[in-house]
């Protein structure tokens, strides 16, 4: 293996590696306990707020 001007030994390849994946774990919690919420919150309002354009548009095609 060749090795560019930055190149850690095997410990610190590890241990970064590890803090990386930590990073990774601690990125998708707060993805799924915070942000998972607010997207289904979205996305409920963008079904009522179709689903209230097309119930218009069906009243207002049988005038």
């Amino acid at each position: 293996m060749r090795c560019s001007e930055l190149c850690y030994p095997r410990g610190v390849r590890k241990i970064i590696r590890e803090i990386m994946v930590l990073l990774w774990k601690v990125l998708r919690l707060f993805l799924w306990k915070w942000l998972r919420p607010r997207l289904g919150k979205i996305v409920m309002g963008v079904f009522v707020f179709v689903g209230l354009i097309v119930l218009a548009f069906v009243v207002l095609s049988r005038l």
